[in-house]
């Protein structure tokens, strides 16, 4: 019994330092995991479409059943989204020319923006889906007990936003990369914000494509 005792007082010991490691990560190192899954999986909805008009037994007849249903989502913590994704939902973004940058801020030449350039970038993810399910049911009990058929095709909609509020203090107007950093060639930036950056598909610059 003792020794018993003294395992699980080992086990729980390792457990909260695990627990404590997993917690006390940098600040920009998201837990993020994504599992894929249908649109159509939701128990919830299936058992109010379904029942009581479920799968009779000792039926002594064909039975076919036309369902249909319609479902709007949407999440409502996007401050908990936004911290399984970024582990925050402040960032700070600098340029390379910054004094002082800290370890955590996304560094600004990354995404076109000047080396001068500084921002301070508060994210408020919002998920919205729609989603309406015709479904089918043949009822064959009368051929084999138990026996059925059961189709489901839904058609969803969905909008995944990060709602990125910005405010930029300093756009590094007039600030160019030097020869050899983006091209061979001096190269001047054209883009003066991180929300355009990320909304920008033609905000190619220098030799990155």
């Amino acid at each position: 019994m003792k020794k018993l005792t003294i395992r699980l007082c080992i086990f729980t010991l390792l457990l909260l330092g695990t627990t404590i490691a997993i917690y006390t990560v940098p600040e920009l190192n998201g837990r993020t995991f994504f599992h894929p899954r249908s649109q159509n999986t939701n128990i919830a909805r299936d058992m109010v479409t379904w029942y009581p008009i479920g799968h009779y037994k000792d039926m002594q007849r064909h039975e076919h059943i036309f369902t249909s249903s319609l479902m709007y989502n949407q999440s409502i913590r996007p401050k908990n989204i936004a911290r399984e994704l970024f582990s925050t939902n402040n960032i700070t973004v600098t340029g390379s020319e910054i004094v002082g940058r800290d370890d955590n801020d996304l560094l600004a030449d990354y995404f076109g923006l000047a080396q001068n350039f500084q921002s301070n970038v508060h994210l408020e993810p919002r998920i919205k889906s729609v989603i309406f399910t015709p479904g089918y049911l043949y009822n064959a009990c009368c051929l084999l007990n138990g026996l059925y058929l059961k189709l489901q095709a839904p058609i969803a909609w969905t909008n995944w936003d990060l709602n990125i509020d910005e405010i930029v203090l300093n756009e590094g107007m007039g600030n160019s990369f030097p020869e050899g950093y983006m091209s061979q060639d001096e190269v001047t930036p054209t883009i003066f914000s991180f929300k355009n950056a990320l909304k920008n598909k033609n905000s190619a610059f220098g030799s990155v494509k």
